[in-house]
């Protein structure tokens, strides 16, 4: 029973820092995006104003 309960924790911190990367991917890939874009749009813009 004990081996269960430690083997479930394990399963529990291995999930949760799963989470925590797939979280920090996603971010850090929107942010990349979103920089991307804004260079592109600020481009756009600047070449429609000049």
């Amino acid at each position: 029973m004990n081996q269960l309960i430690k083997n479930a924790k394990t399963f529990k911190t291995i999930i949760t820092f799963g989470l925590l990367a797939s979280i920090t991917t996603i971010c850090f890939w929107l942010f990349t995006i979103t920089v991307k874009l804004g260079e592109a749009v600020g481009e756009l813009i600047f070449h429609i104003t000049h």
